[in-house]
């Protein structure tokens, strides 16, 4: 089934390696709305490379590499599109949405998206079935107990920054969305070749 390597996924996760090696690369890459607002758009994709502790890069990259790997193998081209769209998602959503945040980092809410899709893609294969449909309503309670009663399912020990629980939901939504747009028949304008 995954027979070929997850590049695209691999890249992601130096990259964010590298930005949490150096603070010079992190302080380019962050979300920063006085930045973005003096025309730095970038930040809007690149902010979801930067992490703020040793958890939460472990938290992140350990879900989207998974899931990154799993849904890669479907399709790199398709992958691609995904990561574009749930990282522009995410950063846009805060930028609109939060307008008293100054910073923001992290790929959780790419992650969350990429899980969703995932799970949602591999429903129809038999032996993927039943964990595909526990992770998809695991990941919808997570993403509701989060926004509805500000509960956090996976603790952060050491936590100085205020998890966005928005970015999650964000990137559920726009993978939800990629995926209606992108099942077979309606692909080749979205993905191209697998």
């Amino acid at each position: 089934m995954i027979s070929r390597p997850p590049l695209v996924t691999l890249v992601i996760l130096l990259i964010c390696l590298a930005a949490w090696g150096s603070p010079q690369l992190s302080r380019l890459l962050i979300y920063d709305r006085r930045a973005i607002a003096d025309g730095e758009i970038w930040r809007l994709f690149t902010a979801h490379f930067v992490h703020f502790t040793g958890s939460h890069l472990a938290y992140n990259m350990t879900v989207f590499t998974g899931a990154g790997w799993l849904v890669e193998s479907k399709g790199r081209c398709r992958f691609i599109w995904l990561y574009i769209l749930t990282a522009m998602g995410v950063g846009m959503q805060l930028f609109v949405g939060r307008p008293g945040m100054g910073y923001y980092g992290g790929i959780s809410g790419v992650a969350c998206g990429v899980l969703f899709y995932g799970a949602l893609t591999y429903m129809g294969d038999a032996p993927w079935r039943r964990i595909s449909i526990c992770t998809i309503f695991c990941l919808l309670g997570k993403v509701v107990l989060e926004l509805g009663c500000n509960i956090w399912v996976i603790p952060h020990w050491s936590r100085p920054f205020v998890p966005m629980s928005e970015s999650h939901g964000m990137g559920v939504v726009c993978a939800g969305i990629f995926y209606l747009f992108a099942l077979p028949g309606r692909r080749p304008t979205l993905t191209g070749a697998p």
